[in-house]
């Protein structure tokens, strides 16, 4: 068996500094590893490696390797906005008049967006990554800490991930979506606006819907990991529609519930300071009452393009009623290779990180087979359905009723059940989709160990955690858009005990980053959600 050491890259925090000559955008197939130092690489997606290069780098790359196109002269253009898209159910004349087309290679392209097109580019049903232009950094070996994939030291970084599940916020969207009225699968447009709008909200790196025929949208958001596989990924999900039709009914536990435990998910791993190489979806289903329509609709499009769930797809599905004490119940398929395993993984990650032991592995119930989580199972996907219960006589009794309301007694009336699924789901993605430890220093020669922390916690205090960082030692504070503009900035702010606190003026909510820098050069760099 060969031996192969993988590079490890990390992502430069700051603007990028444009030299004094103009540079191209360079596209490169399976780049080699001596061409590094020559320009910079600012995005890499499959085999493909975009690399910003003056006119001697450039003339070299092409003369060094074996496939190579300069896809953009005098890059990046000002005003503009460069994308990695991911072909969906757009075609390629559709994607075309929205965008300028710089290359493209096997349905994925990349391409650059004016302001003007802007608003109609967003408007396509495609997956598309925002191109930074920050430069990544080769590391020459692996930590230590990363070596071994089954073995590495990240039970703290899990266990971190898995306490930033906050209660309040689950709340929050089933109160939302409660709120919402007749949220059926043809006339939940209002939900399908806010759904698409909190995940953008909450950080996620691409945002689509996908048709349901017959139906309102699916909402599909996904945050991409070190490995940037548009097809390979792990996966947590849940149906948003309350009712095929009738009185109108609030659909807390059924499934405000599932809802919920997919945003948080998000909520925590783009709020993170924390790295993962594996990509991960988050599905929010529509029509599931009518038939599992949505659900059916993404796993068949995912057989069909030769996707990998890496691990298996977890579906939530009432989560939020407890009988007699919280129980959550993981139905599996044996005859779905990867199913069983699966939920005893996830029933293990309860007791390791929650000490729950309160976790149920069944099959072949009444209900085993009535949620999203079936069309995976017959698209050959290992999958979980986890439930508050193995039988309907577990279940909340106001489902599809008026009284399916948050705290009341036949509705979700058991918020922390629905907290320890969320905590168990995004314990399951943090091993599957191999987080790493949080980024922290990058820049700096220093061997100590560092790191950031940052949120705010107000309308417009910002309060950063800092470790590695001398007590007394001079810093600036600077925070900038997802375009790269400054938006804020502070000179030696006030540091007590290794923490800040910034008084933001206003700013419009959205992902920023947040960077401090040393006097002595060392640059510490985190997102941070508003």
């Amino acid at each position: 068996m060969k031996s192969f050491l993988l590079p490890v890259i990390l992502i430069l925090a700051g603007v990028l500094t444009l030299s004094a000559e103009p540079r191209s955008l360079l596209r490169v197939i399976n780049f080699p590893d001596s061409l590094r130092t020559k320009g910079e690489v600012v995005e890499v997606v499959n085999d493909m490696t975009l690399i910003l290069a003056d006119s001697t780098q450039s003339l070299y790359i092409q003369n060094n390797a074996d496939s190579v196109a300069v896809i953009e002269k005098n890059a990046p253009s000002p005003h503009v906005e460069y994308f990695v898209v991911f072909q969906y159910a757009a075609s390629e004349s559709d994607i075309a008049a929205r965008c300028t087309i710089l290359d493209s290679r096997n349905g994925i392209f990349f391409v650059k967006v004016t302001p003007q097109q802007r608003e109609q580019f967003f408007a396509l049903p495609i997956e598309k990554m925002t191109i930074h232009f920050k430069p990544y950094r080769f590391l020459d070996t692996i930590p230590a800490e990363m070596r071994e994939s089954g073995s590495m030291q990240r039970n703290s970084v899990i266990q971190m991930l898995v306490g930033q599940v906050n209660q309040d916020s689950l709340r929050s969207y089933v109160k939302a979506l409660e709120s919402q009225p007749t949220r059926t699968a043809k006339s939940n447009s209002k939900s399908v606006e806010w759904l698409v709008n909190k995940c953008k909200q909450l950080g996620a790196d691409s945002v689509f819907t996908q048709p349901v025929p017959g139906y309102k949208e699916n909402v599909i958001a996904i945050l991409y990991g070190k490995a940037k596989s548009p097809n390979k990924y792990c996966m947590i999900g849940g149906h948003f529609d309350a009712v095929v039709a009738g009185p109108p009914a609030a659909g807390a536990d059924d499934n405000a519930s599932g809802t919920a435990a997919t945003l948080e998910a998000l909520r925590v791993f783009a709020n993170s300071a924390v790295e993962h190489e594996e990509t991960i979806r988050f599905g929010l289903w529509n029509a599931e009452e009518t038939g599992l329509n949505g659900s059916n609709t993404y796993a068949t499009a995912a057989k069909a393009a030769g996707h990998t769930i890496v691990g298996g797809y977890l579906n939530y599905d009432m989560i939020g009623y407890k009988k007699t004490q919280p129980t959550l119940c993981l139905h599996y398929k044996s005859s779905v290779a990867g199913s069983k395993e699966m939920g005893t993984k996830i029933k293990q990650l309860a007791v390791d990180y929650l000490k729950f032991e309160n976790v149920v592995l069944t099959e072949n119930q009444q209900i085993s087979g009535s949620s999203d989580h079936a069309p995976f199972w017959s698209a050959g996907f290992p999958a979980i359905f986890g439930i508050e219960g193995k039988d309907m006589a577990s279940l909340c009794p106001n489902y599809h009723k008026p009284g399916d309301l948050l705290d009341n007694a036949g509705g979700l009336n058991c918020s922390e059940l629905m907290t320890i699924a969320t905590q168990c789901g995004v314990a399951y993605l943090a091993t599957y989709a191999s987080v790493a430890k949080p980024i922290g220093i990058i820049s700096s020669g220093s061997s100590q160990k560092s790191g950031i922390m940052a949120r705010f916690t107000g309308e417009k205090v910002l309060n950063i955690s800092l470790e590695g960082v001398l007590q007394g030692e001079q810093i600036s504070c600077t925070m900038t858009d997802c375009h790269g503009r400054t938006v804020f900035q502070q000179k030696n702010p006030k540091m007590t005990a290794n923490s800040i606190s910034l008084d933001i003026p206003s700013v419009a909510r959205g992902v920023y980053t947040v960077t401090v820098q040393t006097k002595s050069g060392a640059v510490f760099s985190t997102k941070v959600i508003r």
